[in-house]
């Protein structure tokens, strides 16, 4: 987006990394440049971890820009709308860092900050230009930012995103500049073809003063990146798609004329559903579900509808949150917001840096309506569902158990 000749970046990818050793953490640079863009900017943090931004696209980051001009804020909430007043711009401060900076429609603001209600943080709301009169404000009866969240709501007359200075600390450059800018830049082609040759040599030596009586090396296993797992894991569908796609199909298969669905089983992509005869005959059953792209299968047990649908991958998360923290106000959210529900915490795997919880959420006597706010819930965080298993009683509501994992540190 660019606004006076400035050229802001939205939708930035961002990734905490650190190593001790020079090599590797430039090794791990290049490899998120390669999938995330090339130009780059590097902060360094007292930790000693880099704070690293990528983009495929040149300019100045929109969302540094606002930090910098509310002057390093910890927890902060900004809105603007664009000239058409369909969009929104939202730039989320969190703990100090860039949490979220993106372009949304109005009617996807309020799921894009739902995640933020489920963490006991306050934040401070500035809403500036026209969009003050339709986003966040609290004049607005849609207004549903908790105010026990709100440390402070602002309205600014005049929109602010044009009037921003293009600092040079938040400009990306590309990405030899921004690793030489922190004095990661690696030696000089010629130091290092010097080095290889050297130690080829010194490998050949090697090689033909040993005898073949000598043992060989032990094999060294790969060391993993501290957060592949992590990475590798939320590389899935979001929830939010999934429960989505779930409601609706229970909605369809109330449709099925002379068959009522008895249970859906979900793993991943794929589903089974029982179905209980009210009367309908298999040749109806049958053209109804080639409509619908069903697979009938004929079992022992009955007869049963198969699907596989094919989802997209989430966008990438790229904030680390208390695994603690997180199962504790997922957990509130889940119990105060929603209908009879049971969470069962089963175990917490380490891996590396990073942590998963295994939860079981129990339902009980709900609608299909009523998983939507489950999915308000789940949306942009690192949760992944790996089962679903629903019984539908004869008023239509649903029992059953959703098996899935959270992702922190």
């Amino acid at each position: 987006m660019q606004h006076n000749g400035t050229q802001f970046v939205i939708q930035a990818y961002r990734e905490w990394v650190k190593n001790k050793k020079k090599s590797p953490l430039i090794e791990r640079i290049r490899a998120i440049a390669e999938q995330q863009g090339q130009f780059v900017r590097l902060y360094k943090r007292r930790s000693g971890e880099y704070e690293a931004v990528f983009s495929s696209s040149p300019g100045y980051l929109l969302g540094e820009s606002i930090k910098h001009y509310f002057q390093h804020v910890k927890n902060l909430i900004f809105c603007e709308a664009t000239n058409d007043h369909h969009q929104v711009l939202l730039v989320v401060i969190k703990d100090g860092h860039v949490f979220s900076d993106t372009l949304v429609s109005l009617d996807q603001l309020k799921t894009e900050l739902l995640p933020l209600t489920t963490l006991k943080m306050k934040f401070q709301i500035v809403v500036s230009g026209k969009a003050g009169t339709t986003v966040l404000s609290k004049k607005d009866p849609d207004f549903f930012f908790p105010e026990n969240l709100t440390i402070s709501y602002e309205h600014i007359e005049e929109p602010l995103v044009s009037r921003l200075p293009a600092l040079p600390i938040v400009k990306l450059l590309p990405l030899p500049l921004a690793l030489k800018s922190e004095h990661l830049s690696t030696h000089s082609l010629l130091a290092t073809s010097i080095v290889i040759i050297t130690a080829l040599i010194l490998l050949i030596g090697l090689f033909t003063y040993s005898t073949h009586t000598q043992k060989p090396l032990p094999h060294k296993p790969k060391k993993l990146a501290p957060y592949t797992d992590y990475v590798t894991a939320l590389q899935s569908p979001s929830p939010k798609r999934l429960l989505n796609t779930l409601s609706g199909l229970i909605t369809t298969l109330f449709q099925i004329p002379g068959w009522r669905a008895h249970s859906i089983t979900q793993n991943h992509n794929e589903y089974v559903i029982t179905l209980q005869s009210d009367g309908g005959t298999l040749a109806l059953m049958q053209q109804w579900a080639t409509h619908h792209h069903f697979h009938v299968v004929l079992t022992e047990n009955g007869v049963e509808l198969h699907k596989r649908l094919s989802f997209p991958n989430r966008r990438a998360i790229t904030h680390l949150f208390s695994l603690q923290e997180l199962c504790e106000n997922l957990m509130d959210a889940i119990q105060q917001k929603t209908f009879e529900t049971r969470i069962q915490l089963k175990q917490t795997i380490q891996h590396h840096e990073t942590q998963e919880s295994l939860l079981a959420i129990h339902l009980t006597d709900v609608s299909p309506q009523q998983l939507q706010t489950l999915m308000f819930i789940f949306n942009r965080l690192p949760i992944v569902i790996h089962q679903i298993q629903m019984n539908i009683g004869d008023d239509s509501l649903i029992q059953g158990v959703i098996q899935l994992s959270v992702w922190g540190k």
